[in-house]
């Protein structure tokens, strides 16, 4: 499901850097994704700030943040490691992965004042497939405002 639709108008709202690149977030076709800081390509908001947060925390290693004591999870040093031999094994450490993230997201939202379209419900794991060097992962996320958006995450397997 893609977003419902995007503004420019952040009244009220703190923004973030996008750092996904030129993405199309109404557009429900895949898009490549290339996580990448660098020249400021856009800001984003909202559910769409949410989702970039997620990815994010899942795709870090954990380690120690201020304002966030244990930030990561053991997702990409695992999959690095070449742990993830089968599916199975993935989902499993997925699962782990996603609960911790789910987790802290929710911990550190209790703590701000944010939208309920940029506060996190649940995450949920649909299906994954490995393309060369690529894991894809299909996840959907639940806000409290209750819109579903399913994205694909990429998780490099190198």
């Amino acid at each position: 499901m893609p977003i419902n639709g995007t503004t420019t108008n952040y009244s009220g709202r703190t923004k973030d850097v996008l750092i996904s690149g030129a993405l199309d977030a109404t557009n429900n076709q895949l898009q490549p994704v290339a996580l990448s800081f660098g020249r400021v390509s856009g800001y984003c908001a909202g559910v769409q700030k949410l989702v970039q947060r997620y990815i994010i925390l899942l795709n870090t290693v954990i380690g120690s943040q201020p304002d966030f004591p244990t930030f990561g999870t053991e997702l990409h040093a695992a999959l690095l490691s070449g742990r993830l031999s089968n599916p199975v094994e993935f989902q499993h450490t997925f699962n782990f992965a996603n609960w911790s993230a789910v987790n802290t997201i929710k911990s550190w939202q209790t703590n701000h004042e944010l939208p309920l379209d940029e506060q996190l419900s649940t995450a949920t794991l649909l299906k994954f497939a490995v393309k060369g060097d690529t894991l894809t992962a299909e996840v959907k996320l639940t806000t409290m405002a209750g819109e579903d958006v399913v994205f694909v995450v990429p998780l490099p397997l190198q």
